[in-house]
């Protein structure tokens, strides 16, 4: 079976998806540090993945705030600061909280 038929059968992650979390992992188990620069290649070595999926996951984490584009093929882990902290708890909570807390007949402008 080819990795490209694999992506279509439930339960079964593409080589991206793989990526993406082997990276999200190694950020949150401390094995990547807040701004340690970490290249695709190092991270394909480490994962026995090609850099294509990792260059797929590295756009994704991008677009998420976790990881920014370095020089040279490489990414540099997001330092969380208090700003963003606080942006994440408010996102968080939006999404999380506000449609459990709405009841019928309740403003939805509790702000």
């Amino acid at each position: 079976m080819t990795a490209d038929n694999s992506r279509h059968i439930p339960g079964h992650l593409s080589k991206r998806e793989i990526a993406e979390l082997a990276i999200r992992n190694a950020i949150e188990t401390g094995l990547y540090r807040p701004g340690q620069v970490v290249s695709q290649r190092q991270i394909s070595d480490d994962l026995g993945l090609s850099v294509t999926p990792i260059r797929e996951a590295v756009l994704v984490l991008t677009s998420n705030g976790i990881v920014e584009k370095h020089k040279h093929q490489s990414i540099k882990v997001s330092e969380v600061n208090s700003d963003r902290l606080r942006q994440l708890f408010a996102v968080r909570y939006m999404i999380e909280k506000k449609p459990f807390a709405w009841q019928p007949g309740m403003s939805t402008q509790t702000w």
